[in-house]
């Protein structure tokens, strides 16, 4: 039996370099099932999606939410008010999203060594998997978001709308992070370990425990908001929810560029090696 020039593909040795993206791109495309069913099955092993596993992605950002309203509230002695903490409940779960994306999908590649080193697939399916199973965490509690929105009267307004595309954004940048960490974790092995301190300073630095505005006032604004890759992006998402507010095309820039810069280079950084992961985990 004669084979097609087409059905055949030579596997050649590792050499650094970007693999054909239209290849890479078709193949990652042919097995979105398989990536939705790594998803699937990570969840179930460490039962995700079981209604305990489901309450406690919910509690957990919650009761965050509850003991950073309370730290703020015993600093600067005063009420902070429905608005505000419906605010740190919007950015609390966006950063619990982001923390479980980048968490998950720094040890996705050293997870998958048997897998990697027996099947031929996009490398970069593997982080993108994890980053889906934080989706899927972090869509109930935004469910919640909304009972409390409502239940503290709070209107609702086109404006809200503009979240969507915000966390478009978002997304974007946790694949990013998921890919550039993935990769990174195969040659630095406490990547996996640093990554909490490192997002744990940008929360602090974004505008989730306090309004852009007043974040601003702690360190020079401008600087916060150009270096801080979370700033803008976490600014439109809550501020378009809590708010409606509106922002101008410097902030969406800004989002854009860095969502879209992390994951090019997240991307780069992983197909460009992926080719001896096998040969390292």
């Amino acid at each position: 039996m004669s084979l097609s020039p087409s059905s055949v593909r030579v596997i050649k040795p590792f050499s650094p370099g970007i693999p054909s993206l239209s290849q890479y791109l078709s193949d990652m495309w042919a097995r979105r099932e398989f990536v939705q069913e790594l998803s699937r099955s990570e969840r179930a092993e460490e039962q995700l999606d079981t209604v305990f596993g489901q309450l406690w992605s919910v509690i957990s950002p919650l009761l965050s939410a509850g003991i950073y309203y309370l730290f703020i509230f015993v600093v600067q002695g005063q009420q902070q008010g429905q608005e505000f903490f419906l605010h740190l409940m919007a950015g609390i779960f966006i950063f619990e999203f982001m923390s479980i994306a980048a968490a998950r999908g720094s040890t996705s590649v050293v997870r998958a060594g048997a897998l990697i080193s027996n099947t031929s697939f996009p490398r970069a399916l593997l982080p993108i998997a994890d980053v889906i199973t934080a989706l899927r965490v972090f869509l109930p509690a935004m469910f919640v978001y909304f009972v409390f929105h409502v239940a503290l009267g709070q209107p609702f307004s086109v404006e809200m709308f503009q979240a969507i595309p915000a966390f478009l954004l978002i997304l974007i940048f946790g694949c990013g992070i998921s890919m550039f960490a993935s990769a990174a974790q195969v040659y630095f092995r406490d990547t996996v370990a640093l990554l909490p301190f490192i997002l744990r300073l940008l929360l602090f630095a974004s505008p989730v425990l306090f309004f852009p505005e007043q974040a601003k006032n702690i360190i020079t604004g401008h600087l916060l908001v150009i270096l801080n890759p979370f700033f803008c992006m976490i600014q439109i998402f809550s501020g378009s929810l809590v708010r409606g507010d509106t922002f101008d095309m410097a902030t969406w820039i800004i989002a854009s560029t860095w969502a879209i810069g992390t994951f090019l280079v997240g991307f780069i950084f992983l197909t460009s090696r992926e080719g001896e992961f096998a040969a390292r985990v």
